[in-house]
């Protein structure tokens, strides 16, 4: 059988920046159905074509599926030769008329002459000094405006009760009731980003380059927002806490930020925020943040096993990583298709990751559900549950929005009595005023 390289381009990306998705290749079967010779792997795409990813494919036709969690799924139908040298295929994803595959053969095992890469560089689109400097001043930085939180819990002091919060500045503050507002700032930097000419009438695209350094020194007793201010509507993204690489540098975030041109009016149904997609210089992590935007996770074995595995593992050193992945483990364990010792495997780490790391609401989250599906007394499964979601609301705004769906999800079944009706109707309004397809957590104001 053949050894395949597949390198994957896609043109609706911009100059620079980079997708994760998972590649699926399966083989027709002349009834209709798909043989069992599918196989599945995740491949980093970029506009041009990147490291290739390897498959063993027998000869003959195969449809090849790419999916990630920003653009419609492609198919592409690919005919592998009946050889014994290995081949190389390129596959360029884009609009129909610009769609192609280019096919080549070589016995040499490095046919394109690429190393394995390590630590990739920030995926972000084309910034060079001067053409950031002179885009900045054609983009709005007014717009944007970073609050930056300290953990500052008052051992003394009630809680306040969200019954008694009668706007959207006190409903926000209950819930970050334990964290007193810092100095904030601007963005370091802005500039226009792409959009494709037949949707550029409405739709505006922004980068921002965020440097979060200062927040990582006590990154676990930080949190950080990011304000979108526009003429009529306003919303709030919380931010993931930044760990240093294995340098000790801190790497700045990459936003990319869409929404409806303001001189388009948009009714108080229509969010003029269209999407905020999240770009870092850890392709991993980017992969399964972009596949916890999905939702219900259909992947969720895929990006466990191939992907966030190990991200848990090195819940020290990477917290914030060690939450989204604990996020897709309980997606994964919803299903049969995880094995039970696996499960179990991981769900010391999981209570770990919520008992060291106490400001960190998502860490929460992730553990009340592995309890919850863990075989057991019902009775038990809701206290130690209704514990967890407890402390989830007090710890502030989760970071991913699947934590706060998984939250709110569990919250419906964990709070059978009103003891906790206070804190359900606060999650029930804070599910209310999340945009939904975005990876992090983004709240929409409400209209004063």
């Amino acid at each position: 059988m053949p050894i395949v390289k597949l390198s994957i381009s896609d043109l609706r990306l911009p100059v620079g920046r980079q997708l994760s998705a998972i590649v699926r290749c399966v083989r027709p079967a002349n009834v209709g159905d798909i043989d069992t010779s599918t196989q599945e792997t995740i491949a980093i795409v970029e506009r041009v074509p990147a490291t290739p990813v390897t498959a063993e494919l027998g000869h003959g036709t195969w449809c090849v599926f790419v999916k990630n969690a920003y653009f419609p799924e492609s198919v592409n139908v690919i005919t592998v030769p009946e050889s014994i040298h290995e081949q190389a295929i390129n596959i360029v994803i884009g609009r129909e008329a610009e769609r192609k595959i280019r096919y080549e053969t070589s016995d040499d095992s490095h046919p394109y002459g690429l190393l394995p890469r390590g630590r990739l560089a920030p995926s972000r689109g084309h910034t060079s000094s001067n053409n950031s400097q002179s885009t900045a001043r054609v983009a709005n930085k007014d717009m944007f405006l970073v609050k930056l939180y300290d953990y500052r819990p008052s051992e003394n002091a009630a809680r306040a009760y969200f019954s008694d919060a009668n706007s959207f500045d006190a409903r926000m503050k209950y819930w970050m009731s334990d964290w007193r507002e810092s100095e904030p700032y601007v963005p370091t930097e802005v500039w226009p980003g792409e959009v494709f000419k037949e949707h550029s009438q409405n739709l505006s695209v922004l980068n921002l380059k965020l440097d979060l350094s200062k927040t990582v020194r006590n990154q676990i007793r930080r949190k950080a927002l990011l304000r979108i201010k526009f003429s009529d509507q306003a919303f709030s993204v919380v931010l993931p806490q930044i760990s240093p690489d294995e340098g000790g540098n801190v790497d700045p975030l990459t936003l990319e930020i869409s929404y409806v041109n303001e001189r388009v009016r948009c009714t108080s149904e229509i969010d003029r925020l269209r999407g905020v997609r999240l770009h870092t210089t850890d392709p991993k992590f980017d992969a399964v943040t972009q596949f916890l935007a999905d939702g219900e996770m259909p992947n969720a074995v895929k990006v466990w096993t191939s992907l966030a595995k190990k991200m848990l593992f090195n819940k020290h050193k990477d917290p914030v990583a060690a939450a989204a992945a604990a996020l897709v483990l309980v997606h994964a364990s919803m299903g049969e298709a995880l094995p039970d010792a696996d499960k179990a495997k991981w769900e010391s780490w999981l209570h770990t990751l919520r008992k060291d790391f106490y400001t960190i609401s998502d860490g929460a989250v992730g553990d009340a559900w592995i309890n919850a599906l863990r075989p057991g007394d019902q009775h038990v499964q809701m206290t130690e549950a209704s514990l967890s979601f407890e402390l989830a609301v007090r710890r502030g705004l989760p970071m991913f929005t699947e934590a706060v769906r998984l939250l709110k999800r569990g919250a419906e079944w964990a709070f059978e009595n009103n003891k906790n009706s206070d804190e359900l109707n606060a999650i029930r309004w804070l599910t209310r005023q999340v945009v939904p397809g975005n990876a992090l957590t983004t709240i929409r104001h409400e209209e004063k």
